[in-house]
């Protein structure tokens, strides 16, 4: 975004022009709308709820990530993430309140599709219909799993609905044997951190607050999930889930357990758990600091910067300086060239 375009609302496509998923392509008629371009400061009417800070049990995955929720934009780890990996102005682009169709344009994933539901048989929530097909290929399984989708629901092929079955058990069995005690699902919380709003969403949280429980279904080695951790911002994520516990709890403020709990989306099944550490927090809460006060100035200034425009110098990564030093002492040809 160029200093011309800085603050202007992105003109957007119209909904049939989108390639949407379904249920996406119907809740641009139900999300809050863009920025219009009469009005350029973002603290636009919220046409959902109202809700004050703390926590809210019964907060659909629509509403909360269209960010229906307050009267003014909250901020989640995933956009706070954006601010820090990119910029201000891919962080507005992303954030549902500012440009919903944007911000969920995304073709039907089934690895995606695959983890909602693992979460919704773990967790709870979204209901789930079993398709009788082997593929999509058939019109008919399209249609219902098009109509599935706009309802709210997960449509899982047969072979799709026994795996999330399987990694299901897995990951409600290590969730068993970490809590004995009910745990609070799929809560929404809002919280303050210094002037901004922003929200978080954990999978399971104690009623004491003290122990948070994070699922991610993955794909590759759940046993290389340290790598993962950081790879996917989930140290920013924890930050946002201590924070949220802390402003519940204050009691608790350095006396929590956040897990991550990572299985496998392939037999076996299996799984690791990752509990993030105090060295990992003093970090991430740095960085989530830096995020919240970037975000805060961009709202009352209403200025969403890109990338600075001054030049840098190029600097040579240390693996390629010694790569080519290794081969300027070991090639014959250019040895021979050099002598």
């Amino acid at each position: 975004m160029g200093e011309c375009d800085r603050g202007r609302p992105r003109q957007l496509l119209p909904a049939d022009r989108l390639r949407l998923h379904p249920r996406v392509r119907q809740g641009l008629h139900e999300a809050a709308p863009p920025v219009p371009n009469d009005v350029l400061h973002p603290l636009q009417r919220n046409p959902g709820m109202k809700l004050n800070p703390g926590i809210h049990p019964s907060i659909s995955i629509d509403d909360y990530v269209f960010d229906r929720l307050c009267e003014t934009p909250t901020l989640s780890s995933s956009v706070a993430n954006t601010i820090l990996d990119r910029s201000l102005a891919h962080a507005r682009l992303q954030h549902a309140r500012f440009n919903p169709a944007i911000a969920l344009e995304q073709e039907f994933s089934r690895p995606a599709n695959l983890g909602t539901a693992v979460h919704a048989m773990v967790f709870g929530g979204a209901h789930i219909v079993v398709i009788d097909a082997d593929s999509y290929k058939p019109k008919e399984a399209q249609n219902l799993r098009d109509r599935t989708l706009i309802e709210g629901g997960v449509p899982l092929l047969r072979e799709e609905h026994m795996r999330a079955s399987a990694i299901a058990d897995v990951a409600g069995k290590a969730v068993a044997d970490l809590s004995a005690e009910a745990l609070d699902l799929e809560h929404t919380i809002i919280f303050n951190h210094g002037p901004t709003l922003c929200r978080t969403r954990p999978d399971a949280i104690s009623k004491d607050r003290r122990l948070i429980l994070d699922l991610k279904v993955t794909g590759t080695n759940a046993r290389d999930a340290n790598r993962q951790f950081f790879s996917q911002g989930y140290d920013l994520q924890a930050a946002f889930l201590e924070a949220g516990a802390d402003f519940l709890d204050e009691d608790g403020m350095g006396k929590r357990e956040i897990i991550y709990l990572f299985v496998e989306s392939e037999p076996p099944f299996a799984h690791s758990m990752l509990q993030v550490s105090e060295g990992t927090l003093s970090i991430a809460r740095k960085k989530m600091r830096a995020a919240v006060n970037l975000w805060d100035r961009a709202l009352r200034k209403n200025e969403w910067p890109a990338y600075q425009s001054s030049r840098t110098l190029t600097e040579r990564p240390s693996w390629d300086e010694s790569s080519w030093l290794n081969r300027e002492m070991t090639d014959p040809m250019i040895k021979e060239e050099a002598a």
